[in-house]
């Protein structure tokens, strides 16, 4: 959930969260290798992502498009 946070996050609370998840800064392939463990892993995960979306917030397209390319969860 950290690393699907981490998508729409910038500034000090996307530093905040690289630092909670262990990454370097110019880590870019966090998305990428969740992409693979999810695909690894069973339903149960992918329902956890639906589970705290809230359709009052205004999600970014960029957020929304990464969250399907990278989590296949859309709001």
């Amino acid at each position: 959930i950290l690393s699907h946070l981490l998508l729409g996050a910038d500034g000090e609370t996307r530093k905040a969260l690289e630092r909670a998840m262990c990454l370097p800064h110019d880590f870019h392939c966090v998305h990428s290798q969740m992409r693979k463990q999810r695909e690894r892993m069973s339903f149960s995960l992918q329902m956890a992502s639906q589970i705290y979306y809230n359709s009052q917030m205004n999600l970014s397209d960029a957020f929304t498009n990464l969250s399907i390319q990278y989590y296949e969860a859309e709001p």
